[in-house]
Formats: structure tokens, C-alpha cells, sequence
């Protein structure tokens, strides 16, 4: 049976009146591995989880929790379900399902399984070496579901490809990079927290 060493502390609140509990964790034994390091935090002020929340990303230095304003955290996740919104809509769109169409006809249309496999590395669909494809093969229709709605409109965007709606996929990639644009224009900034004072 594992267990973990857990180390807890905490800080005041943004408003001053409680505190964030922090706890990090990792397993309690001789070959523990920094990525298995854990993180979470708590905020244990009622006041302030109604203004507040935990932001936690989960690699790196990100790992660690931070405190952020919900205001920010619920303006990034509105302009994120907009993006995510068009994005399905011109993915949708005639344009793109006659893109579909014809990308996944030209994949599933090769003759060869290395022709295939540089077809989809030339799309931009997988990086995987042959043996790799080899292994695990896919179809046009999994091809043109992994481009998903940004990969589709950068390859629309191409004349071998857009042919007569090269302009609507010029236009719709340029929406799609403006929102997402605004996503991550929508900082989260982490609240300064002070030590509790003795």
C-alpha cells in the first residue's frame, strides 16, 4: 500500500477575514519522480469564494494553484465557448462539409499505406513516424475529425483545397484567429497573497 507525504500551509485570504489552505503531495517513498508532485488548494473564506476561485493548470510550474478573480475566470470561459461556438458553426458550414468530403476521399483514396501516411503528415493530421501509422492506421473521416474546424479552415485557406471557397476559409480563419485572440488577451491574473501574520 503506497502513501503520500503531504505538506498543508496557509495564507490570509484576498479579503483579509480567512485563509487559502495549499496542500502539495508525493508519494511517500525512495523513487518518487517530481512529475508525480501534486498540488491543490482550498479557499476557506466564504466571502471570498463568492469573488475567487482555485486556478490550477496542470503541467509544469502551472502545476501549482493559483488564486484568480472569477470575473476574469468567467469572461475567458465566455469568450472561449463563443470561439468554440463559430468554430462548430463553419465546421458545419457547406463549405466545409464539401472540404470534408474531398479531404477524406483523397486520404482514403490512397493507394498505399506509406502514401497515406504522407498524405495526412503533409495535412498536418499526425506526426507519427510509418511503423507508428502502421499500427494504428486512420480513415479520410477520422482524418478530417482530427483537423477539427481550425485545421479544416487552414487547409481551405490553400487554392489545392478551397478551390472556389478559398475566400470564405480565408475569412473564417481570420474570425477564428481573432477569437481565439481574445481568449487569451482575458489575463488571470494571480490575487497576491499575504503570509498569516503570528
Amino acid at each position: 500500500m503506497s502513501t503520500n507525504d503531504v505538506t498543508e500551509y496557509s495564507v490570509m485570504c484576498p479579503c483579509g477575514a480567512g485563509t487559502v489552505t495549499f496542500l502539495e503531495s508525493i508519494p511517500d517513498h525512495a523513487f518518487a519522480r517530481e512529475s508525480q508532485r501534486e498540488y491543490s488548494a482550498q479557499i476557506d473564506c466564504s466571502e471570498c469564494r463568492l469573488n475567487f476561485v482555485v486556478h490550477q493548470q496542470s503541467f509544469g510550474e502551472g502545476k501549482k494553484p493559483t488564486i484568480v478573480s472569477r470575473e476574469q475566470v468567467e469572461a475567458r470561459k465566455a469568450a472561449a465557448a463563443l470561439h468554440d461556438a463559430t468554430a462548430l458553426e463553419l465546421f458545419k458550414s457547406p463549405e466545409s462539409k464539401r472540404l470534408s468530403r474531398a479531404i477524406s476521399d483523397l486520404v482514403d483514396n490512397e493507394p498505399t499505406m506509406a502514401a497515406r501516411h504522407r498524405l495526412l503528415r503533409r495535412l498536418g493530421v499526425i506526426y507519427e513516424t510509418l511503423p507508428t501509422f502502421r499500427k494504428r492506421p486512420i480513415g479520410g473521416s477520422e482524418a478530417v475529425s482530427r483537423l477539427g474546424a481550425a485545421g479544416l479552415m487552414r487547409l481551405g485557406c490553400l487554392s489545392e483545397f478551397g478551390g472556389g471557397d478559398t475566400e470564405f476559409f480565408i475569412e473564417a480563419s481570420r474570425e477564428l484567429a481573432e477569437l481565439k485572440g481574445a481568449v487569451q488577451s482575458i489575463p488571470l491574473e494571480a490575487v497576491k497573497l499575504s503570509p498569516m501574520s503570528s
